[in-house]
């Protein structure tokens, strides 16, 4: 039996997968009956490869959620700057945040190490910063921080001018990341920071997604001490 989560994630995917493809449908049916002519036709091709590239990005991700929950997405571990990850996670939303005219701020510690793979890590930012964007009304900033505390690495994503609710329905629902509007992105990083030994919450208002992954120093502490306790039976 399915629960409400599953239901929200069905009804997410739908939607991330339905969307572009009715408008790629649409421009098609437009081009094929000679509405569109002159300029336009380039400015339809435009839209139909935006949508097939947002299309794919969706497919990816729905692929990503599958192996994620069958245990076979697998994880390269090395110690690795996330700070690089961010950066290039920032520089991949850019585009998206200049169109809704959402500027993005980012204050990150570049010495912070974790254990991890380095292009997942990059995913878990841009699913979170892109989220972030697309749920930021026009002239609105989204603030990034990276920072180091308590032997973890935190990760934290807050929102501005929020589109969709008031803070009271978005707090009932921090518990729900995929149900609340956020998307497949939002999913498969929950997902992804899980691997990595972390977790992924939302504060008490709904505005920021905070993700915890263990610093180098705290992965090679445990591993000592299980090191000796194995030793030591």
């Amino acid at each position: 039996m399915r629960d409400d989560n599953d239901e929200d994630l069905l009804t997410t995917m739908s939607h991330e997968l339905r969307t572009p493809l009715n408008a790629i449908l649409g421009w098609v049916q437009l081009l094929r009956a000679g509405g569109v002519c002159g300029p336009e036709i380039e400015r339809a091709l435009e839209i139909i490869e935006r949508n097939a590239r947002i299309e794919a990005k969706a497919v990816d991700e729905a692929i990503d959620l599958a192996r994620i929950a069958s245990g076979q997405l697998p994880i390269t571990r090395r110690e690795t700057r996330w700070s690089e990850g961010l950066r290039a996670a920032i520089a991949a939303c850019d585009s998206a945040a200049r169109a809704r005219g959402v500027a993005i701020d980012v204050d990150a510690d570049p010495e912070i190490r974790v254990m991890g793979d380095s292009a997942r890590l990059a995913q878990i930012a841009r699913g979170l910063v892109m989220c972030a964007v697309r749920r930021t009304a026009p002239g609105g900033t989204v603030r990034v921080r990276l920072a180091a505390r308590s032997g973890q690495a935190v990760l934290s994503v807050r929102e501005d001018r929020v589109l969709d609710g008031d803070a009271h329905t978005r707090a009932s629902k921090r518990n729900a990341l995929v149900g609340d509007g956020r998307g497949l992105g939002v999913a498969v990083a929950r997902g992804l920071v899980r691997l990595h030994g972390g977790t992924l919450e939302e504060d008490d208002c709904g505005l920021t997604l905070t993700a915890r992954v263990p610093l180098v120093e705290s992965v090679r502490a445990t591993d000592a001490n299980q090191a000796r306790a194995l030793r030591a039976g």
